[in-house]
């Protein structure tokens, strides 16, 4: 969850990220975060073959990438990052434990 936040603080130093088109916006993140087992590796044929991940926590976290950008959309936000119940549960359980990373979040 702390990379995201970083990643979205350096954006826009990225080209065309301030500098939008014309009657479009800039580069607005939307970010969804999971956590949980997924496949990740080669597949396919041996013509065809890609790196990959796949599985249900994949799909939650582009669906939730997309309720991100939904909302930052619909509320002028200059970005979103949503996160699963389980990773929210997983950050206060350890901001409850250590109070000093409370700051970074």
């Amino acid at each position: 969850m702390v990379a995201s936040v970083e990643l979205w603080k350096l954006l826009p130093e990225l080209p065309h990220c301030n500098q939008p088109r014309s009657g479009q916006r800039g580069l607005i993140p939307a970010i969804g975060i999971t956590s949980g087992t997924v496949f990740c590796g080669e597949a396919g044929s041996i013509r065809r073959r890609e790196y990959t991940l796949a599985g249900a926590r994949v799909n939650l976290a582009a669906r939730l990438m997309s309720h991100a950008a939904k909302r930052a959309e619909k509320e002028g936000l200059a970005g979103c990052v949503i996160v699963s119940q389980e990773v929210r549960d997983a950050v206060n359980v350890s901001l409850e434990r250590s109070p000093e990373l409370a700051q970074v979040c």
